[in-house]
């Protein structure tokens, strides 16, 4: 139990091993007497021969002198996985700092072990165990980063750079399902500022010959469509083309339609905003095309809703409409969306300004892509 002696067979060992060694990688010497004095014998040689990966002096008689040494050693070593030092109760506060700070920095070190015992030195050590548990947390402050910045761009856009129609629907507040929303929308539309009760824009929406064909068009348009609008029913559908549907009427596609609304145009401004309610808890759809439909208003803030409530559409394309200034309200909806990928806004008349603000959004959504690649 002589130190001298544990420290001196520390030294027969590794004379023997030579500090050429290729083949020594795990070396276990705990439960004896080892001192810091064979610690900053085996430190030289862990440096020198860069084959060990796993180092155990549990329960020995290290000091903090011995600590900062191994401490060294983590500074340049990129090999050492393994370290425990567990048992060495001689290492205080300086020592357990010393080796925090230098695992912080070693980039192969997978765990540090210095005392199981003293609850204060494992907290203190718990973020330096692993490269991995620094990585998750990188990440973690990464997402948290996109998030601010995705919240700061949604705040970006003042009501000065808004249509006053715009400004309007958003201050009433109302959500995309609330019946006097879409009566809000048709005031600004309207610009008459004129008010009705909810009862009354229910009863208008009931006879409006181009809801009605929205509905007959949505029901009929395409085999299984109609099953695939239903929240009730599963569905494997995961892309949907609707593109280029408003120059042909409705009785292209449904024979028997009343003759009331036989011209009615297929896809519309109702028919879009009966789409997006259909859509918002849908699970299975990736791709949406809605371009070179004449949509405008009505649609713009349907589709900012259904934005902000569906998490699995990837791409959109709404390229080739009439949604103006409006098309502002569907970029900031994309601040509250993780998950959307593409989106095509051009050719809709919209503020300049936007393109570049919906490049920074969709590049925030298609960062954590690229590091999961990485």
């Amino acid at each position: 139990k002589d130190p001298d002696v544990t420290d001196i067979a520390v030294e027969l060992l590794l004379d023997a091993c030579g500090e050429k060694n290729t083949h020594l990688k795990k070396l276990v010497l705990s439960n004896g007497r080892v001192t810091d004095r064979g610690v900053k014998l085996l430190c030289a040689t862990i440096v020198a021969c860069r084959t060990i990966t796993h180092l155990d002096l549990s329960n020995n008689a290290i000091t903090d002198e011995g600590a900062e040494a191994i401490a060294g050693v983590l500074l340049v070593s990129d090999t050492l996985r393994y370290l425990n030092l567990r048992g060495n109760r001689a290492i205080t506060a300086k020592g357990v700092g010393a080796i925090g700070r230098a695992s912080r920095l070693n980039k192969t070190i997978l765990r540090c072990i210095v005392s199981d015992e003293d609850a204060k030195t494992d907290k203190l050590l718990e973020p330096y165990d692993s490269p991995v548990k620094r990585r998750a947390e990188k990440k973690q402050q990464e997402r948290a980063a996109r998030r601010e910045e995705r919240r700061k761009v949604a705040n970006s856009f003042a009501d000065d750079e808004l249509d006053p129609n715009v400004r309007r629907v958003r201050a009433a507040g109302l959500p995309a399902d609330d019946p006097r929303y879409h009566m809000v929308v048709r005031e600004a539309m309207r610009g008459d500022g004129a008010g009705s009760s909810s009862d009354d824009a229910s009863d208008d929406d009931a006879e409006d010959p181009a809801l009605i064909a929205s509905a007959v068009f949505l029901n009929t348009r395409a085999p299984g469509l109609k099953k695939f609008l239903t929240l009730e029913d599963p569905t494997t559908v995961t892309e949907l083309d609707l593109s280029s549907l408003a120059a042909r009427p409705l009785s292209d596609f449904v024979h028997d339609v009343d003759p009331s609304i036989a011209n009615t145009p297929s896809f519309d401004d109702a028919a879009c905003v009966l789409l997006c309610d259909a859509l918002r808890k849908n699970k299975s759809l990736t791709i949406l095309s809605l371009a070179n439909n004449a949509l405008s208003h009505d649609a713009a803030f349907a589709l900012s809703q259904l934005l902000r409530d569906n998490s699995t559409l990837r791409v959109m394309d709404l390229s080739r409409n009439r949604f103006g200034s409006t098309t502002t309200s569907i970029v900031s909806a994309v601040a509250a969306n993780d998950s959307l990928l593409f989106l095509d806004i051009g050719n809709n008349n919209a503020p300049p300004f936007l393109q570049e603000r919906l490049d920074t959004l969709l590049a925030l959504n298609q960062e954590p892509k690229a590091l999961k690649a990485a």
